[in-house]
């Protein structure tokens, strides 16, 4: 399975996993080592169910992959910044704010 086919089908795990204190998901995803990695941005540090909301969508995301990923999250408050991200990953979820 590709990336592309991984962040593509990654997207139906996000229905009623998100809160509003979400702003955004960003997904890495590198070979070598084989390491799906989420990327969460928060108004407020995030409590015990938002974690394991996010948790859970990393897990549905590991049992699409044909091959063995390990599974990582990291939690921030700040903005986000893509200077800091890879250019690897992706854009898996962004909260509209006008």
């Amino acid at each position: 399975m590709t990336n592309n086919e991984i962040y593509y089908s990654s997207f139906v795990y996000l229905l009623h996993k998100t809160t509003s204190n979400l702003r955004f998901i960003y997904l890495e995803i590198d070979r070598n080592p084989n390491v799906i990695t989420l990327r969460c941005y928060y108004d407020t540090f995030p409590n015990d169910l938002e974690k394991e909301l996010i948790e859970d969508i990393g897990n549905d995301i590991l049992t699409i992959t044909d091959e063995y990923f390990e599974d990582k999250y990291q939690y921030f408050t700040d903005n986000i910044s893509f200077d800091d991200i890879k250019k690897t990953g992706y854009l898996l979820y962004a909260r509209y704010e006008a």
